[in-house]
């Protein structure tokens, strides 16, 4: 049951508290998106997996204010966000794709990251190859 429901808070005052938290988690969750969009494809391993755990702390917020709306619908015995249902299905798909986004990007960035590294140690023999003959001459 939600804490406030129990200690006598009405439920206009549930509903403004539960559309401030919405508005906050969904605000969070835009965030972490435009943010996503934002950034370049340079983006460090440890930087895409910073971004996992937030796009999994605001779905776990997402859950959390989704779960006291259910409770307080329960309690007032009403739907109070009818398309919650669809609203949630669109978040945890976005994030499911974005998840799969993220695995494909951080395979291409570790590919990228041994081709370079092979480069680098190509490089490293031919300098070595041209101070050794330039020693000869």
């Amino acid at each position: 049951m939600v804490a406030g429901t129990k200690a006598g808070v009405s439920g206009d005052d549930n509903c403004s508290d539960l559309n401030s938290e919405l508005q906050r988690v969904l605000t969070g969750l835009e965030n972490v998106v435009c943010c996503r969009k934002k950034s370049s494809c340079s983006l460090s391993v440890a930087e895409v997996d910073r971004h996992i755990e937030q796009l999994t702390t605001a779905s776990e917020h997402c859950d959390l204010a989704i779960k006291t709306v259910e409770e307080i619908e329960g309690v007032l015995g009403r739907d109070l966000y009818p398309n919650l249902a669809e609203e949630r299905s669109r978040w945890e798909k976005e994030l499911a794709g974005l998840r799969e986004e993220n695995e494909s990007l951080t395979a291409m960035l570790c590919s990228k990251e041994e081709e370079l590294n092979r480069t680098k140690a190509t490089m490293n023999a031919i300098r070595e190859e041209r101070d050794r003959l330039r020693r000869r001459i």
